[in-house]
């Protein structure tokens, strides 16, 4: 059998325990053929069950390592595991809609796309605002000196307001959340830059694809949504302290700072590095009321958090 055009790689952002709920929500919205490479990482043993139980049930094929890696290691040992001409890497906290990979490889076929991005949406279902459709990243010289300039398109809009008005188009920049890439591409480029384990991954691969001639493009009629918003359990802590530490968000602006010959002064390394370190303080902080609960209410509430939530009048 000839191996599908298409490779779904799934693979840890920041949390463990909204995985079983994106990989239901991924298999019940695979409308067509293509293979799904999960990379579970570390996941502890409450998550890792579940994950593997829903990866023998679909046929998805499950990369197990004890240790952590980063995303953009994730996505490397993903895109080694498959030939297909085009991989669309998911991260572990999204959910998608009918008809998602369809439109983006629609988008990619009919544009010669190098990466193609969907419409993301970001917050609990229901409560949806727009986090992204398609944006900017780019070098701006001001004053002499290279500084970096990023913008979500549409940011904290509603949805309602902003769908009907949205396009197909050509764009700057998109985010892994979701992103349909050209296998050609990692071809050329090599492997996604490792020295990169926190912050900016996304913005360093627009731009090589860009300043290696290929297209980024955003198709809003693929939709996801990031679950942001959702406090960590316990299951997550460990995992989201190290994806979040100041070691790894010193080390990936220095590392783009490098890579990209931009200032030393640049404020969005500057700020990027705060945000990293108020994300992680804030997770940590939603934790709080948790050593306040028995630990198999724990690990129940756990659980009943990766269920998929109940349709109405179900």
């Amino acid at each position: 059998m000839a191996e599908p055009r298409v490779t779904v790689a799934v693979v840890p952002r920041e949390r463990f325990s909204l995985w079983p709920h994106a990989l239901e929500s991924i298999a019940a919205h695979l409308d067509t053929a293509c293979d799904v490479v999960v990379v579970d990482a570390g996941s502890p043993a409450e998550i890792e069950q579940p994950v593997r139980r829903i990866c023998e049930q679909r046929g998805f094929r499950r990369l197990r390592l004890e240790g952590f890696v980063s995303p953009n290691e994730a996505r490397n040992l993903a895109a080694r595991e498959t030939g297909s001409p085009f991989i669309v890497f998911v991260d572990n906290d999204v959910v998608v809609r009918p008809g998602w990979v369809d439109a983006l490889l629609a988008c990619a076929d009919e544009t010669g796309a190098a990466v193609v991005g969907p419409l993301y949406l970001d917050g609990a279902p229901g409560s949806e605002r727009v986090h992204m459709a398609g944006g900017l990243a780019r070098i701006a010289v001001e004053d002499g000196r290279r500084v970096f300039r990023e913008k979500h398109h549409f940011a904290r809009r509603s949805p309602a307001e902003v769908v009907p008005k949205l396009r197909r188009h050509e764009t700057e920049s998109f985010e892994f959340h979701c992103a349909l890439v050209r296998r050609s591409v990692l071809g050329r480029l090599g492997p996604f830059d490792e020295r990169l384990p926190s912050i900016n991954e996304h913005n360093d691969f627009a731009m090589a694809v860009r300043a290696g001639g290929g297209s980024v493009w955003c198709e809003p009629k693929a939709v996801v949504t990031y679950l942001s918003g959702r406090t960590l359990t316990p299951l997550d802590r460990s995992f989201f302290e190290w994806r979040w530490s100041d070691a790894a968000n010193r080390a990936s602006v220095e590392r783009f700072r490098e890579k990209w010959q931009l200032d030393a002064h640049d404020p969005f390394l500057a700020n990027a590095v705060r945000w990293g370190r108020h994300h992680r303080e804030r997770g940590v902080k939603s934790l709080g009321w948790w050593r306040f609960v028995p630990e198999r209410l724990v690990a129940a509430t756990a659980r009943l958090r990766a269920l998929p939530p109940l349709r109405p009048g179900a």
